[in-house]
């Protein structure tokens, strides 16, 4: 057995500020990763939202709904190592030898990938209204112990501390789990590209902070000389000693010294534009630009990520809505209404089927889980295309303009 993860929710910038705490229990309790809620135990609710308005009562009692929201505990098995009756029993016997019934807390056992794998979610505030603090040696002389009993008592591998991963916000987590970016891989990549564009060090700092990027130098008595690194859209900096032993101060001036110099590229790759000739072909055409655009970026290597993040993600999305339009042979915003409204008529037809069964119910609500995807996109589609159009205002002057010139021309 090794616990892989501890993650720690941070207090959201929203207005609720149990945001990240919210989702994680949410994601935690999909019924398609638990066989439909059967491997799920809490003491504090019997679903998502009544566990987490459970977490935040306990907070506003004792006053104090800041700072960190929750933990969030990931204990994994290898493949065919435990059973879901097994991992269950672990997570129960962990959540009760660890929190003692002191914490709000949920726990689920997952068994939608290959290994078997459990979560523990826990407020951070306890019943007597202490926040939960980790500290320094708390692993091995609280938390090993614990997981090592529970590990001889089941016939299980004791905990590989080399495993244990600490400190990773769920926001870092959630990203990485979806396969987007997190900012600590945005400046392991600025890094890596910045030790083969510059000559020495003090070169580095140089072109860090041309491209936008606060840096700060300092010396830490445990990690030895770092940097303190902070993206431009980002609202902390990242440690370097935090990055992995390749991205220390000491090891960065050892690469800038034996890696090999990569140059620019001379020219920017060539791509052709493309219209479409139905009415909703600004998006293809805007989405060809970008794409056109960013491969001319005067230094190519020079990306500067944290700028390009979101238009990425709604040139991903633009390229789907289209594709679909085009696969689909949806011309028209006529068309496009009418396969909303079909879809609507669908879902009805996949309700009532549905209410006349007693099990077996998984197809259907996987049916209704994709056709709501198709509507929500569909339904985004139709709102860009209001956005596109021309304002009656503009329309009506453009119509004066021609028809002081003789010749009345509208604009469809």
């Amino acid at each position: 057995m090794a616990i892989t993860k501890l993650i720690h929710m941070k207090e959201s910038s929203s207005k609720e500020k149990g945001k990240h705490l919210k989702n994680a229990v949410c994601y935690i309790l999909n019924p398609e990763k638990t066989a439909g809620g059967l491997y799920m135990n809490s003491n504090c609710g019997c679903d998502a939202d009544e566990i987490y308005q459970g977490m935040i009562q306990t907070k506003k009692q004792h006053g104090k709904t800041w700072g960190r929201q929750g933990y969030h505990f990931v204990i994994s098995f290898a493949p065919g190592e435990a059973t879901e009756e097994t991992a269950f029993a672990v997570m129960q016997d962990f959540a009760d030898q660890y929190l003692k019934d002191e914490y709000d807390y949920v726990y689920v056992v997952h068994n939608d990938k290959e290994h078997i794998h459990g979560h523990l979610i826990f407020n951070s505030l306890s019943y007597s209204g202490y926040k939960y603090h980790y500290k320094e040696g708390q692993w091995k002389n609280e938390i090993q112990p614990v997981t090592d009993s529970i590990c001889r008592k089941y016939g299980l591998d004791g905990l590989l501390e080399k495993e244990i991963k600490t400190g990773r916000s769920y926001k870092e987590w959630e990203s990485g789990k979806n396969g987007n970016m997190t900012w600590r891989q945005l400046i392991q990549k600025e890094l890596d590209i910045a030790v083969k564009r510059c000559a020495n060090y003090e070169e580095m700092l140089l072109y860090l902070k041309k491209n936008g990027y606060l840096v700060r130098e300092g010396i830490s008595k445990k990690h030895g000389p770092y940097l303190a690194i902070r993206p431009p859209d980002s609202q902390k900096a990242f440690r370097t000693y935090t990055l992995g032993k390749d991205y220390q101060v000491q090891q960065l001036k050892k690469r800038l010294r034996t890696e090999d110099y990569v140059p620019y590229f001379k020219t920017a790759p060539g791509i052709r534009l493309y219209r479409i000739s139905f009415h909703i072909q600004t998006a293809t055409y805007y989405q060809l630009y970008h794409v056109a655009h960013y491969h001319k970026v005067k230094h190519f290597y020079n990306h500067q990520g944290w700028k390009y993040r979101k238009e990425r993600m709604e040139i991903g999305e633009l390229f789907l809505q289209c594709s679909y339009l085009l696969t689909q042979g949806i011309k028209s915003e006529k068309e496009l209404a009418e396969k909303i409204d079909a879809l609507n008529i669908q879902e009805r037809e996949l309700y009532h089927m549905r209410s006349n069964l007693t099990s077996g119910y998984e197809d259907i609500n996987a049916s209704l889980k994709s056709l709501r995807r198709e509507r929500k996109m569909l339904k985004k589609i139709q709102e860009r295309t209001k956005e596109l159009k021309p304002e009656p205002a503009r329309e009506k002057k453009q119509e004066e303009i021609e028809n002081d010139r003789g010749t009345v021309k509208k604009y469809n």
